[in-house]
């Protein structure tokens, strides 16, 4: 469990986040756990701890989960507040647990049902099952993961999502992406294998 304190006399401790409260994204590039703190603007000792204290200056593999406390699941429900200046999230209460997030349960019990018949039904059984896997690995199933430059269901580069980061730009842009890119989901899936990326 990853705790923050303050340094003074009446330090107080912050609730507890664990890595089961977190969606995981996947590491881009290789990079460090120092660089994807510095890319994220977050304090490297954070990211250490959800990530088992990896060694912070040797490269990840393209592909791993990374474990960011901005991707802290329904993190919306919960107030902000300062500590020692610093804006954190208020955990006091249970929700987070009660949500019970499943990473291996149904890919679309956060997709509204018109995107669902808009952006899934519409597609083959495999490149449709090669979707949902797709978005798992990138970021499991969430809208709203975030790792530096990368964002949402399927972790495409904020730019492109030209600043839009709505449920419905995402699978548009992401079925654009995939069909200019490798012609199909099933031939992204098969790239992403093969190098840890898409």
């Amino acid at each position: 469990m990853l705790t923050t304190s303050t340094a003074s006399a009446e330090s107080t401790a912050l609730p507890s986040i664990s890595k089961n409260d977190i969606a995981p994204v996947a590491n881009k590039d290789n990079q460090s756990l120092r660089q994807i703190a510095e890319n994220n603007n977050l304090e490297l000792s954070v990211v250490e701890q959800l990530n088992n204290n990896l060694d912070p200056d040797t490269p990840i593999p393209s592909g791993t989960p990374i474990y960011l406390p901005q991707n802290v699941e329904h993190a919306a429900d919960y107030s902000e507040g300062t500590v020692n200046d610093n804006t954190i999230l208020d955990f006091g209460n249970d929700l987070l647990r009660s949500y019970g997030r499943n990473p291996v349960g149904n890919p679309y019990a956060n997709v509204p049902a018109s995107i669902k018949s808009k952006y899934y039904d519409n597609l083959s059984s495999a490149n449709r099952s090669a979707k949902v896997w797709i978005a798992y690995n990138e970021s499991t199933y969430s809208y709203t993961a975030v790792n530096g430059q990368y964002y949402g269901r399927f972790q495409l580069t904020k730019s492109y999502l030209n600043g839009d980061y709505s449920k419905v730009n995402q699978e548009k842009t992401a079925d654009r992406y995939v069909k200019n890119r490798y012609g199909s989901w099933e031939k992204a899936k098969q790239f992403w294998q093969a190098h840890q990326w898409y």
